[in-house]
């Protein structure tokens, strides 16, 4: 990404931020639905993974207190960060995707990579249910438009079940895939079809997402403005600068109740990492949990096993976690990692430098950090199939071709539905 198209992009992000979340309602389908059962945003679909809106929740929150402004470097970098996706797909800055595998299952990557002015690959760690998030708020599966006036989207992710978040008009709403046949779609608020393949979108309950403390337990209040993953966890921030978790009461992750986190204030970044030391099977769990956040200016807040470490980098400008891995981008633009994958790590992502933006996840049980320099370098750090004793894997490219790494493994798809590999460091178009 050069650097004029790099200050477009924050340019864009600054007047949004200004003007707020705008966008296009919802789809006109949803829209026919919801007016006639007499509710233009909420389904009361009879699903049993979907819960119904409950009507005795409390009305959507209201905006509460004064709007956290942070500074122009956190904010840049929050900017640029959101365009990463958290594992192998990668939008470059022509708008054609890059994807670390040798296809793209039902042609995900090149139905996408038709849709113009996007922000993110929303990526969902199993390579088979991603979307494409616009920088108009359009959220499309394939490219096919799946919900309207999305300020954010983001997939928790488990053994069992991969599931979407999104917000929109201060609403949080989840989702999921389905076979194209399997739902009667109507009946949702937002729905996508594309060849056999189908994605739902319903209501989430208001109740469930809460301060975290099993005592004095209040609901989600503010504006709402981002979503941060772990596994089966959702934290959402509010423009307010307080953080909130998923789970509700009853449902809530016990490991994150009564923690220090749920009295932040000022923050302008929140994330959280919680990784599993045993297998699912094992009587006995034992983990690594850490959650960290970013006030305004910088100061940073942590709690947990890393919470020292991560203290001792001082202020941050941003700061990403995934299981295994921790990732926390300095104000002079070089990068800190703990947790697992630092054991072999350190020396690879020491080398970084001039990093604009960063975001850790998980592709396919890898942990990944991606990151972006202001020159429009791309990094791809993979530790594959948890061997954090091991070096990691590290690719550095351009949308011109490769720098570093073998990218034979690498399937770029274009906005005209070419496929090119790379060959002698450079992208050639692959011949049927």
């Amino acid at each position: 990404m050069k650097r004029k198209n790099i200050a477009m992009i924050l340019a864009l992000a600054a007047m949004m931020t200004l003007a707020g979340c705008g966008g296009r309602k919802a789809a006109e389908t949803a829209a026919s639905t919801a007016a006639e059962t007499g509710s233009a945003t909420s389904s009361t679909a009879a699903d049993t993974n979907a819960p119904a809106v409950d009507a005795a929740a409390p009305a959507a929150a209201e905006a509460s207190g004064d709007v956290v402004v942070p500074t122009e470097e956190i904010q840049n970098a929050v900017t640029m960060s959101e365009t990463l996706s958290s594992g192998s797909y990668i939008l470059l800055e022509d708008g054609s995707i890059l994807v670390n595998d040798s296809f793209s299952y039902h042609n995900m990557a090149g139905d996408m990579a038709k849709l113009s002015n996007l922000k993110r690959i929303v990526y969902s760690s199993g390579n088979m249910q991603e979307l494409a998030l616009s920088n108009e708020g359009v959220l499309y599966f394939h490219d096919q438009v799946l919900f309207e006036n999305v300020a954010d989207a983001q997939f928790t992710t488990t053994n069992a079940n991969i599931q979407l978040y999104l917000i929109s008009d201060n609403k949080v709403y989840c989702g999921y895939s389905v076979g194209a046949e399997e739902k009667d779609l109507t009946q949702y608020p937002g729905s996508a079809v594309s060849g056999e393949d189908a994605f739902l979108v319903y209501e989430y309950r208001k109740d469930q997402f809460t301060n975290g403390k099993t005592e004095n337990n209040q609901l989600a209040e503010g504006d709402y403005l981002r979503l941060s993953p772990e596994k089966g966890t959702m934290f959402l921030l509010t423009k307010q600068g307080r953080a909130f978790v998923s789970g509700g009461v009853d449902y809530m992750d016990e490991a994150y109740a009564d923690l220090a986190w749920s009295d932040w204030d000022n923050l302008a970044v929140i994330d959280a990492s919680k990784d599993m030391l045993t297998n699912w099977g094992d009587s006995e769990k034992k983990f690594e949990l850490t959650v960290a956040g970013i006030q305004a200016d910088g100061t940073v807040l942590a709690v947990g096993d890393y919470a020292e470490e991560i203290q001792s980098w001082g202020k941050l400008n941003y700061i990403s976690m995934d299981s295994g891995l921790i990732a926390g981008l300095l104000p002079d633009g070089t990068v800190k990692i703990a947790g697992r994958a630092a054991i072999a790590g350190q020396e690879a992502v020491s080398k970084l430098s001039n990093i604009i933006g960063l975001r850790a996840g998980t592709a396919s049980g890898d942990n990944v950090l991606q990151a972006l320099d202001a020159e429009g370098t791309h990094f791809y750090i993979i530790w594959k199939n948890g061997q954090y004793e091991a070096e990691p894997d590290v690719y550095q490219f351009t949308v011109y071709g490769f720098q570093q790494g073998n990218g034979a493994n690498w399937t770029r798809f274009d906005a005209e539905g070419k496929e090119y590999w790379v060959a002698d460091g450079t992208w050639k178009e692959k011949s049927n």
